[in-house]
């Protein structure tokens, strides 16, 4: 009731939101016996309960399970407000952002969409694969052109990057199934998969 009367929200709303957070189960609990990430959790509902302009947020899903944090996006999804929000996860700035921002030692580097940024820093395709053949990456590069690299060898899963130019970006994705699929065998791939650069690329590079 306190809670109810300091927020100037009706009675009975409070129990719906801690239900959506899924930490309704701890209605009587004292939020000091809380985990970090269920008082992680209590704090956005508060938050959430004043239905404010604007909501900032600092780093809300940290100390969050993954399942939990997936629900927390949820909710904030369904939000109709403006939201500020730091976070080091890029998957979360890729599921709720429609703006990033990026700093390094406090200077701002980089303003744009998730599209926008990928499309400006990170122009190349990432072929991973599990080969068990010696030398392999040596083999597939040379067969991919001398534009591509090898960029990560970890035991038999390696990835290869393909710079491409964003304008052809399909065309040449088609191209590198199409080449990949015809010497699998001779390559001995066990399994392969061809992405695009995530956030989290333009975020590392």
């Amino acid at each position: 009731n306190l809670v109810e009367d300091l927020k100037n929200v009706k009675h009975g709303s409070i129990r719906p939101m801690l239900k959506a957070l899924n930490v309704d189960q701890y209605w009587d609990a004292m939020c000091g016996n809380l985990s970090g990430g269920n008082k992680r959790k209590l704090s956005l509902a508060l938050a959430l309960l004043g239905k404010p302009t604007c909501l900032v947020l600092d780093e809300p899903s940290s100390g969050v399970d993954p399942a939990s944090r997936r629900l927390l996006w949820d909710v904030l999804k369904r939000q109709k407000q403006a939201m500020l929000l730091s976070t080091h996860v890029m998957e979360e700035a890729e599921a709720l952002a429609t703006k990033i921002v990026i700093q390094m030692r406090g200077r701002i580097q980089v303003v744009g969409s998730v599209e926008e940024l990928i499309h400006r820093f990170c122009k190349h395709l990432t072929l991973s694969f599990k080969s068990s053949l010696v030398n392999v990456q040596h083999i597939v590069v040379q067969a991919l052109g001398e534009s591509a690299r090898i960029s990560d060898i970890t035991g038999h899963h390696i990835e290869i990057e393909i710079p491409v130019n964003s304008v052809d970006m399909a065309k040449t994705m088609a191209g590198l199934f199409e080449k990949v699929e015809s010497n699998k065998e001779q390559w001995q791939i066990e399994q392969y998969a061809i992405s695009q650069a995530t956030l989290n690329s333009v975020f590392l590079d």
